[in-house]
């Protein structure tokens, strides 16, 4: 079975990227597929490269990052809602006068459209 997963939780504030993370590390496990990993509102927060965490706490980007290491999965961020939260990337961070991106290099920025034709072409679609 192949799935779209959506993510809407930010990384602290609720279980929903960490759900999100162990539910999709156990699909890849069972050797379901999944198309693609998009997040959405202030689950775009889940790309910020610059989140600091408590040594004794897990960090999300970086369990996303193995995640994506692992398995390939492309991870896409929602372009309206990164930069509602002042996610940029290299292109329109240097436009705004800062020296780099604070978007980790294994998001990919995308609108509505890579969510849509991925929601067409797969079994099942889960929000966390």
């Amino acid at each position: 079975m192949t799935y779209t997963i959506i993510v809407t939780g930010s990384p602290y504030d609720s279980q929903n990227s960490r759900s999100a993370l162990f539910f999709s590390r156990a699909l890849l496990s069972l050797k379901h597929r999944i198309d693609l990993i998009f997040f959405y509102g202030n689950g775009v927060l889940n790309s910020n490269l610059m989140l600091s965490v408590a040594n004794n706490e897990v960090n999300l980007f970086d369990e996303w990052k193995k995640f994506y290491q692992d398995f390939q999965v492309p991870l896409y961020i929602c372009i309206n809602s990164s930069l509602k939260r002042g996610l940029l990337e290299t292109e329109k961070s240097s436009l705004l006068g800062f020296k780099k991106s604070n978007i980790g290099d294994f998001f990919k920025l995308s609108g509505f459209l890579e969510l849509l034709n991925s929601i067409q072409k797969t079994d099942r679609f889960i929000q966390f």
